[in-house]
This record gives C-alpha cells, structure tokens and sequence, in this order.
C-alpha cells in the first residue's frame, strides 16, 4: 500500500511527495520535472509520514506526525529540532528559502515540566537548519496556513464532531497507544484524523469513510472554524473570521493569498438538513471581512492555491454514483469565480499546488489503500 497525503510543488521544476509503503518504509518520493523521473529518498526511520515541502535550493523538509525530518540533498533525512503534529509545510518568502509547518507543538515549560504545546506555526529561515515556533493561536487546532509576506500569516484553523464510539475511546484510553486489534479503544486513539471523513493511523493506515455522519448528539453541533493572521510574524495572532457553533457544521481546510490583503480559504461540512456544504470564502481587505464567494454541490473541498495575482484552483470530492470524482475547479479573478476545469475519476485530493510551470495533487483513492500524484501541465 503506498499512502501519500501531502505534495508540495515548491520550485519551478521539482515536487516533492511523502509516502508510506507497507513492509517497504517511509519516503519522500522527488519529481523531476525535466527528465520526467520519480527518485526514492531513503527509509525515513518513522511510524508515518504527513507532509513534505521542498525550498527553491532543494533542501527537503517532511512532517511524520510527531516528529520532523530534513534533507539537505532529498535523500538522506535527519530529525530537526521540532517536535509536533502537523500535515501541512509551506516553503515560502522571496528567495523560496524559507519553510513552515502549521500544527500544534512542543515548547519548553518554563516550570522545567512537561512540555507545553503551541497551536501555530513552526518556522525556519534557514531551510530547515533550525526552527522557532509561533505564539499561540487563539481557540486551537491550526490546520493550514498562507505566508503572503515575511510577517504577515494566516492560519485556517476548525474541528468536526466527534462519533460517540470516537469520543467514548478518547474517554476511555487517553493517549494509551498499545493495541491488540483495530477494534481495541486504544488502537482507535492513535488516529490521527486529517478531516472528518479520512484517518490515518499511526502505522500508516488510512481510512475513508464518504458516509461517516458528522452530526453530534450536544447541544451545540461540535464543529467550528475559523481564520487567524499575525502582522508580526506569528508572535501575535488575531482571529479574524470565525463561525457559529450553535448553528454551523463546518472547518477550514487550506487557505492561500493572491496578496497581502487578498486571500481564498475553503471550509466544508454539512448543512442543517444534513447535506454536504462545501465554500470558498475570500477576503480583499486584509481578513477584516470574509464573503463566501462559491459553494459547489460536492462533498468535500480541502485543496486551494493561489498561483499568482489572480489565477488560482481548489479542489475537492464527489460521488458519481458510486464512482468518487476529484473536482478541480479555477478562478481568474481572484477568487470571485470559479468553474470546473476537471474531473479526474477514484482521486480524492488532499493536498494542491502549483509551481510556475505544472500543479501537483496528492489523491487518495476510494478505497484508501492506494495513492497517487495527479499532475497539470
């Protein structure tokens, strides 16, 4: 089984992809635009792989779910300072040197204690020699985020309901991490849920549910999602749009700026009725009002990116007839429109982006034991 869940396209010519393959290891598998060639990293010595990112000099950075991994030639990889959990890396900044993980992380308790944990950004200018983290996001669970410019971020932040078998498990067990079989409350409990219809395991494994039902059984609907920026470089976070839990069934996925002030993010859920909701919601005055501009009839939307000032594509899931279909849709104009460039049968694509020349797509299949890269030239 090869399970890739993050792409990312981070120089004019090279992508890069995290994999893991049953009885074979870990990988971070390297595209070569020009000679049309995969290469193999070596083993990464983890339980699981997220995300991987490549700067504009190739230094490689991959996210495993706890800790994370650097390359300096995409082949041999050693641990970096950073300790969290995170699947989603960005290179970004002008000279393409830079790098971040969004997530939640460990930092030093100044009580000598155990860790404490930092929901934000962890960040290197150095391409993955060394890393700072952010301050805390306000509310928690950071799940993607955009660098528009040197200090000023944003982070797409959002929590689904939890089953009541999920939540009675996390009751139970805690962080207990030994299992006997995949119907043990602790083998449950180390999932790792990337949103609410797909989950990996810390073994690798991957599970898609297309059915799974999302309402909770509280008062409120136990989903929220929100945005937040920091003008100083993430020692300062300001959430600047965030939804109703007493009536709102949906989270943010990834988000991406056509500039400074002008920025797409796309959420998804379900609506009252309990019918898929999926949007793209833009900003053109710098967060400080969000309109939702498109809300297509799929079922799941987590990929956005920004190519340049105004071209720019999402991407997302549904079911024609029993049939999963990626949906890959484009805006031209910033974000105000979008239409359907393609559909691209048993691809349900986690993770986009574009260089200058192609798009990469991290697709899961149907059944979520198989994985692969879908490119747009």
């Amino acid at each position: 089984m090869l399970c890739g869940v993050g792409v990312t396209d981070g120089v004019d010519n090279k992508v890069v992809a995290a994999v893991g393959q049953n009885n074979e290891g870990n990988f971070v598998n390297n595209y070569d635009i020009s000679t049309d060639e995969w290469t193999a990293s070596n083993n990464v010595q983890t339980m699981m792989m997220m995300d991987s990112a490549i700067s504009r000099s190739g230094k490689v950075v991959a996210a495993t779910g706890f800790n994370t991994f650097v390359s300096t030639d995409a082949k041999t990889f050693t641990k970096a300072s950073v300790i969290g959990v995170s699947q989603a890396i960005y290179s970004w900044g002008s000279d393409g040197e830079s790098i971040a993980l969004v997530g939640g992380f460990d930092v030093p308790n100044p009580d000598g204690k155990a860790p404490l944990q930092v929901d934000g950004v962890a960040y290197s200018t150095d391409s993955g020699a060394s890393f700072s983290v952010s301050g805390d996001v306000e509310g928690g669970d950071a799940r993607y985020g955009a660098f528009p410019t040197p200090s000023t971020w944003y982070v797409t932040q959002g929590m689904w309901a939890e089953s009541e078998q999920e939540a009675l498990v996390k009751k139970l067990s805690g962080d207990n991490y030994r299992w006997e079989n995949e119907k043990d409350p602790a083998y449950i409990s180390a999932y790792h849920r990337l949103n609410s219809r797909l989950k990996m395991h810390k073994t690798g494994k991957l599970e898609l549910d297309l059915s799974r039902p999302v309402k909770s059984m509280n008062t409120t609907t136990g989903w929220w999602g929100a945005i937040s920026k920091t003008t100083d470089g993430g020692k300062t976070w300001k959430q600047v749009f965030l939804t109703n839990p007493d009536t709102d069934y949906i989270y943010f996925n990834q988000i991406s700026c056509f500039s400074e002030d002008n920025c797409m993010a796309v959420a998804e859920g379900q609506d009252a009725e309990g019918n898929d909701l999926v949007a793209v919601y833009a900003t053109r005055d710098g967060g400080a009002t969000w309109t939702k501009t498109f809300s297509p009839a799929i079922m799941s939307l987590m990929g956005c990116v920004a190519v340049n000032d105004k071209e720019g594509w999402i991407s997302g899931v549904t079911m024609s007839g029993r049939t999963m279909e990626g949906q890959f849709f484009k805006t031209v104009d910033g974000g105000k429109t979008f239409d359907l460039v393609q559909s691209l049968s048993n691809c349900y694509p986690m993770d986009l982006d574009f260089g200058v020349e192609f798009g990469a797509a991290a697709c899961i299949s149907q059944s979520g034991s198989s994985s692969a890269v879908a490119f747009y030239k």
